[in-house]
């Protein structure tokens, strides 16, 4: 167990504790919305009828009546198999659906493991921010939201607890204008006195802003230009590391094919002051900024990788969650989520992507979030090319 504050915290205990918390949150949320839907007969179609044959035996073995009555595991399936009609009723799009399935896999782990078990800080932070984020979705008691909060926080804490890369050293360069953002600033820059307040950090690397937007023009992913709006941000980093990195929106209507689904884009603009190596980056290795089918936003979760052979410059490779945590030696998940993400997973879990590419990390954001795209393009490009330099 970990112990935080002198306080020795068993995590394992307090997710199930809050699992059970959950059951009747639920069983009040489904009661609320599916109550009498369709007919005196909701009961019979609503709930029984979408339980597994066990849990349907259950239910006439105990004569159980209520959705109170059910167990989590059972209210958890009457969610899944009624959501559309809850999405439509209450607002729960694919990315609740999807927290609402991780908790099954959750309850299944936890009920099957060994008395002795720890849950690791990494796993109880995810699995508690989970929880935290379904209650949300479902509107429970605050006073549930607030404890399953307070764990998560722990949790957290405790994450951030292992050894960290030191904080970048105080700088002050000399002032140089920020370049377009229809120009490339391959040259070293020194950066600007005032790079506002920190919004965020990313191991090492520390995101501020954001700076005044400016009109400008980019090309899109389907080769064509188009008016956006650049939000500019900067990223230090320790040894003089600066970065200048926009947030382009575009302006024009959704067009067809590739320009139909893309929103904008986040890349670096210019190194600043950082050294010619980093010349690589600039204007480079774009990130893609896509809507999706619930009305957020989502990026892919891309590492930037340099090439073996001299002289070539850095690619981009898919890893899994756990490879970039290895790489990077932080969790992403929980860096991601404080910066603001909704949801990280696999585009299969968080986005219901059954393409090739469904095995990709990715997150989803709100569409006013200006600074979740921005430490999702820090995670995987600065980052990695940092600690593989």
């Amino acid at each position: 167990a970990e112990v935080l504050d002198g306080t020795q915290l068993n995590m394992e205990d307090r997710a199930q504790a809050h699992l059970r918390s959950l059951a009747g949150q639920l069983a009040g949320f489904l009661h609320t919305h599916l109550n009498g839907r369709g007919g005196d007969d909701w009961w019979d179609t609503r709930v029984v009828q979408q339980l597994t044959y066990g849990q349907q035996g259950q239910v006439r073995s105990r004569g159980i009546t209520t959705l109170a009555g059910l167990d989590l595991a059972a209210l958890l399936r009457v969610y899944d198999r009624n959501w559309s009609e809850l999405d439509h009723l209450a607002g729960q799009p694919n990315e609740v659906r999807t927290l609402a399935r991780q908790l099954m896999d959750l309850r299944h782990a936890l009920a099957h493991q060994g008395t002795d078990h720890e849950l690791p800080p990494a796993d109880a932070y995810r699995h508690l921010d989970t929880l935290h984020r379904f209650l949300q979705a479902i509107a429970a008691d605050p006073a549930v939201l607030a404890e399953v909060g307070a764990d998560r926080d722990k949790a957290l804490a405790a994450l951030a607890g292992k050894p960290a890369a030191a904080p970048a050293p105080p700088e002050q360069p000399a002032p140089e204008p920020a370049p377009k953002a229809t120009k490339p600033e391959p040259s070293t820059k020194a950066a600007p006195p005032d790079a506002g307040p920190e919004a965020c950090r990313v191991g090492p690397l520390a995101i501020h802003g954001p700076g005044e937007s400016e009109e400008t023009q980019i090309r899109s992913f389907g080769d064509k230009v188009v008016p956006a709006t650049a939000i500019p941000w900067q990223v230090r980093g320790p040894g003089g590391l600066a970065f200048l990195v926009k947030v382009l929106l575009i302006d024009d209507e959704p067009g067809e094919g590739e320009e139909a689904s893309e929103f904008g884009q986040v890349f670096c603009e210019s190194r600043l002051s950082s050294p010619v190596e980093w010349d690589q980056v600039v204007r480079r290795l774009r990130v893609g900024i896509r809507p999706t089918e619930s009305g957020h936003l989502t990026v892919d979760l891309r590492a930037a990788m340099p090439k073996p052979e001299p002289g070539q410059r850095a690619g981009r490779k898919v890893l899994s969650l756990q490879q970039l945590e290895e790489l990077l030696e932080l969790y992403p998940a929980a860096v991601l989520q404080q910066a603001g993400a909704l949801a990280v997973g696999t585009r299969q879990e968080v986005l219901q992507d059954q393409s090739k590419n469904r095995g990709w990390p990715c997150i989803t954001f709100e569409r006013n979030d200006l600074l979740t795209p921005v430490a999702a393009f820090v995670l995987t490009t600065l980052l990695p090319l940092l600690k593989q330099d």
